[in-house]
């Protein structure tokens, strides 16, 4: 039997009356593992394994999101580039608002920052003694500042989910563990600087740091996770849901639960018997 398929029902709704497709994401906790493989094809997995797969694939997707958000800022700094540029061309005039420029430190501040993630540029910058002379004498430069301003807004907009990640993990991890952040890696340390593996994490701690950044890479999309308070901890099934909607406000979260806990701050007219 052909049936037609059900069409989505959005809220609120979307431009012009027109529903887009919607992608989502689906975390089976219970069974992460169900598709890996040995390298000789075979589905049964030592322990150390199924840990190395699994800090493998972590790794993998932080890289690729790390990736995605330097593209972002890249972009930023080009259209910032391309904005002074035009600025110069158009004979240092600017109609946006120029009052309220900053002092010369933290325009040295802004400015230092800009040209740093430029390869390159960064000692195109005087001292900052000679720098402010400059500033206080050449209006052309406060423009230039100004349109700084602007690119490092953006990029702390683009940033800024980021950021939210490393605190919120690093608030639920408590003890030695201290979890670092590179471009390519997640790295944990413990006291007197020494370092672990994400396979040597303990399940619970495994299985936060797989949500949130499932969460974090989510987008505006539907997340599915099935049984997420399986070995994690009483406090933290309380403080997950806050969590992933601190990581994302976007993201629409669907979650099969036993745990009272997990649901504890939800509104009964989100919580569904099945």
């Amino acid at each position: 039997m052909i049936v037609e398929a059900p069409k989505w029902s959005s809220d609120p709704p979307e431009p012009d009356g027109k529903l887009t497709e919607h992608s989502f994401g689906f975390l089976p906790i219970s069974r992460l593992y169900r598709n890996l493989r040995t390298p000789s094809g075979s589905s049964r997995l030592s322990d150390q394994e199924l840990d190395s797969a699994f800090a493998r694939g972590l790794q993998s997707q932080w890289s690729e999101y790390y990736a995605d958000i330097s593209k972002e800022t890249a972009k930023a700094q080009e259209r910032g580039l391309a904005n002074i540029l035009g600025f110069f061309l158009a004979g240092g005039q600017d109609q946006s608002d120029v009052t309220a420029v900053p002092d010369e430190k933290e325009a040295f501040k802004r400015i230092s920052g800009f040209l740093e993630r430029q390869p390159g540029f960064s000692h195109l910058l005087t001292s900052e003694s000679k720098f402010a002379a400059i500033y206080a004498k050449k209006p052309e430069l406060q423009n230039v500042v100004k349109q700084i301003e602007r690119v490092e807004k953006t990029i702390g907009e683009i940033t800024a989910p980021r950021e939210r990640f490393r605190d919120v993990l690093e608030s639920m991890f408590s003890g030695s563990k201290h979890l670092e952040f590179t471009d390519k890696e997640i790295k944990v340390q413990l006291s007197k600087d020494r370092e672990i593996g994400l396979s040597l994490l303990s399940s619970g701690e495994k299985q936060l740091l797989f949500i949130a950044l499932y969460a974090l890479t989510a987008s505006n999309h539907s997340l599915i996770i099935d049984e997420p308070e399986l070995s994690m901890h009483v406090d933290w099934q309380k403080k997950l849901v806050a969590t992933l909607r601190v990581l994302n406000p976007r993201l629409q979260l669907i979650m099969a639960t036993h745990s009272p806990e997990i649901m504890a701050d939800i509104p009964d007219s989100k919580i569904f018997r099945i």
